[in-house]
């Protein structure tokens, strides 16, 4: 990888559009610019308005080159876990000549040999994670490079999406004037960013609250192991606000944003908001604790749907802790009652940089933290997002460029894979690799 590289990232999120731009260096990030702008086109995080949706990226993108004072042509475009996959994978191959150390070729080799699993018509590779290699009879390497041998063989998991929603992604992002650098598997990404290296190998859930979609992604042995998506989100709770409150759905969301709060406390005192009553110019008075009420029905439900979900899977005893981001998280109160329902050790953690310092923006940041780090272990340079603009009228081809270009890498020391979390699985996890 580039000693310096800026790379630049598209969040698609039910509410919002998200583009932040980051100069990388070796070991640290700087942010240049941030762009965000409402969605519109997209529900439940589906698109449903391709042109809507377009307008809104280069809304977000004209953001962020204004603060960054930069040209974007591409981006690194995050999928999250609505519909998505996770499959057991395996691949071999044959070193030759025999008895040659083992080289970035053949690592392209076995991938590719593994990436042949019949996923289905409707899905498409999003990424593939290796997790262990084997060398001739030599088991539990974790990085084979310059290592003597004749086969090589590989297992790991394979994430793939419904077609529809990766293309359309893509297609999205062409259509906005800009090229894809690449596809990034935001559970992945952001438990890459957020969670630490202990957390991950104990067993913990990421969960992610946006505003309309919940996402879970459950870590173990220092590995994704299951992630997926509720329809269900922030977008609910202004809802509530506005059906039993009787009031515009805009009012419903400044309300929301002004007085939320998800826990309630009866002994604090039940101040009375004048608020106005749909479709007339009459105002009415509401108690906070009575705005409270609604919130935490409401929140304690999400709650309670993830913490049965995980019961039903026969995981939630052995879920060490939760880490929960997304915009809806820093509303005051929201940890609290998490804390009440899932009845463990519990954060609200976002990225730990200047002018992203939101849980909302963690896919963001993790999205190229995840792209920079994964093509410097694979041996990739990642090619600059920025430049001169360039006029390109053939949007509707929106097959990706290959960003990368290879570049020789210093081999790690080979390590062997640690154990733990997959021991207390068991047999758990295996239907859902199937």
């Amino acid at each position: 990888m580039n000693q310096s590289s800026i790379q630049v990232s598209c969040d698609i999120g039910t509410s919002a559009i998200k583009v932040v731009v980051a100069q990388v260096e070796k070991d640290s990030i700087n942010i240049l610019g941030v762009g965000t702008a409402q969605s519109k086109g997209i529900k439940k995080g589906i698109i449903s308005d391709m042109q809507r949706i377009v307008d809104s990226i280069k809304e977000a993108v004209a953001q962020a080159e204004r603060m960054s004072d930069l040209n974007i042509r591409s981006v690194h475009v995050g999928i999250g876990a609505l519909y998505s996959e996770i499959h057991q994978c395996h691949g071999v191959t044959t070193i030759r000549p025999q008895n040659t150390e083992i080289t970035y070729e053949q690592l392209d080799e076995v991938r590719s040999d593994a990436e042949r699993l019949h996923i289905g018509q409707d899905r498409e590779i999003i990424d593939l994670i290796p997790l262990k290699y084997k060398v001739d009879n030599v088991e539990g390497i974790e990085d084979p490079r310059n290592i003597v041998g004749n086969r090589l063989e590989m297992d790991g998991i394979l994430i793939s999406g419904l077609v529809n929603i990766v293309q359309s992604a893509k297609k999205a992002v062409e259509l906005s004037g800009l090229e894809v650098a690449s596809i990034v598997y935001t559970p992945m990404s952001a438990g890459s960013l957020l969670l630490r290296k202990d957390e991950k190998r104990m067993g913990s859930a990421l969960i992610d609250v946006g505003a309309g979609l919940i996402s879970v992604a459950v870590f173990g042995d220092s590995q994704l192991q299951l992630a997926y998506a509720f329809p269900l989100g922030g977008d609910f709770i202004v809802s509530d606000l506005s059906n039993i409150l009787k009031i515009t759905t805009e009012d419903a969301e400044k309300l929301l944003k002004k007085y939320g709060n998800a826990y309630v406390d009866d002994r604090s005192e039940n101040r009375l908001i004048n608020i106005p009553m749909i479709g007339t110019e009459k105002q009415q008075q509401v108690g906070q604790l009575d705005i409270s009420r609604i919130i935490n029905a409401r929140v304690r439900q999400f709650f309670e749907i993830i913490r049965n979900d995980l019961e039903n899977r026969g995981i939630y005893n052995i879920i060490f802790n939760y880490v929960i981001t997304g915009g809806v998280a820093k509303m005051p109160g929201f940890l609290r009652v998490a804390e009440e329902v899932l009845e463990s050790n519990i954060r609200v953690d976002y990225p730990n940089f200047i002018s992203v310092r939101e849980p909302m923006f963690s896919n963001s940041v993790s999205i190229i933290t995840y792209a920079v780090n994964r093509a410097n272990k694979d041996g990739f340079e990642l090619a600059d997002c920025v430049g001169e603009a360039v006029a390109d009228d053939s949007a509707s081809n929106f097959q990706i460029k290959n960003p990368f270009k290879r570049v020789e890498k210093q081999s790690k020391q080979q390590k062997v894979e640690s154990k733990g979390f997959t021991e207390k699985m068991g047999e758990i996890f295996t239907k859902f690799f199937e």
